[in-house]
This record gives C-alpha cells, structure tokens and sequence, in this order.
C-alpha cells in the first residue's frame, strides 16, 4: 500500500500519476477501507455506545469524503483514465465478477 502512495507523489513528474498498482488495482480506497475496519473490530473488542456513536460518524465522514471530495477531484485531474478505473475497480472492496469461459 506504501508503493503505491509513492506512486502518488513521484517526484519530478509534472502531471499527476494515477496510482492503479498494488492494492489500489482491486480497490479504489484501501486505506479508508483500513481504517473502518480497524475501527470495527475495535468496536467488537469494545462495545460501547460511544464506540458505536464513533463508528457511524466514521462510516459516514468516510462516504462523504470519498464520494464529495476524492472522486471529482481524481474526474477533473484524470479524465477517462480515471473513470476506467473506477469502471474496473470497486470504491471500498474488491469488485467480484463472474469470469466467463
């Protein structure tokens, strides 16, 4: 995953590069995906209302940042490339489809 946020920030590289290597070629987010997960089983270990009160804001700030903020900016800056990967990719988990033979 590391790779692949270097990848993000080459150095040098006038136009912005497209990280689609690594986890990033399965998923769109996989460190928000990370990160609500972690929060989840924390949640498990620790049940408490305030950790649940925590979790849906998480949930919810997650969404909203994907879907208002990194998704148009990533359409404006990359164009079709970006919405070819977005076709082939999934937003939080991996995309499952049926191969056919």
């Amino acid at each position: 995953m590391l790779a692949s946020q270097l990848e993000l920030r080459r150095v040098g590289s006038a136009d912005p590069v497209l990280a689609s290597t690594g986890l990033r070629s399965r998923m769109r987010n996989p460190g928000l995906t990370g990160i609500v997960l972690a929060t989840g089983g924390t949640l498990v270990m620790v049940p408490t209302l305030v950790g649940v009160l925590a979790a849906v804001l998480l949930v919810v700030s997650v969404r909203i940042q994907v879907r208002a903020v990194r998704e148009p900016l990533l359409a404006q800056l990359h164009g079709e490339e970006y919405a070819a990967y977005a076709a082939r990719t999934g937003r939080y988990l991996p995309r499952l489809t049926l191969s056919r033979s």
